[in-house]
């Protein structure tokens, strides 16, 4: 038998953990895209996601099943955002409640189709010649720079901005055309 002391999830079983990641992987990317909305800088973002991840857990227990996992997620975001800036010297602006709440709805309208240009993305790269694919995943799977692209395909860092970004103008229209048919 596990006790509270010997269970790393402390008061969560093993079932409330796995219910747990359940919800709150296809969730997480819309909680940090909230905190990005607010908090600009990427590494005190990450900062306020953890924490944030870290209350849901402990508050895991007080999730209300069947209610919208992501608004009570992002309910704790949003209170550690203002733990946040009540940390940072007082030269730091304030966070107006107003302007959180409009932020909030912008966001949220803005995740709510993020998946299905996603999805309508991964198609387009699909379509892709193989060239341009390896020019795509150099770029951002790989996350080379234009200069270290250049020499490893003996082209200039001109010719290979220029063969992106007409890639990306494909991609565009190319996305703009499945979400227009869905």
């Amino acid at each position: 038998m596990v006790t509270q002391d010997n269970n790393p999830l402390g008061h969560l079983n093993p079932d409330n953990s796995d219910t747990f990641i359940r919800l709150l992987v296809p969730n997480q990317k819309s909680v940090f895209a909230y905190i990005l909305a607010v908090i600009p800088n990427y590494s005190d973002a990450e900062d306020i996601l953890q924490n944030t991840i870290s209350v849901i857990w402990r508050k895991f227990s007080m999730y209300q099943r069947g209610t919208d996992f992501q608004a009570w997620a992002i309910q704790i975001a949003r209170y550690e955002i203002y733990n946040f800036f009540k940390k940072n010297p007082a030269g730091q602006c304030t966070l107006n409640e107003q302007l959180l709440e409009v932020i909030e709805q912008e966001s949220g309208a803005m995740i709510d189709g993020l998946e299905q240009r996603l999805a309508a993305l991964k198609e387009c790269v699909v379509k892709l010649n193989s060239q341009d694919t390896q020019l795509i995943k150099l770029r951002y799977e790989q996350d080379c720079t234009l200069k270290s692209i250049s020499s490893r395909l003996g082209i200039s860092t001109t010719a290979v901005f220029k063969r992106i970004a007409i890639i990306h103008g494909r991609l565009v229209r190319c996305v703009r055309m499945q979400l227009a048919l869905e």
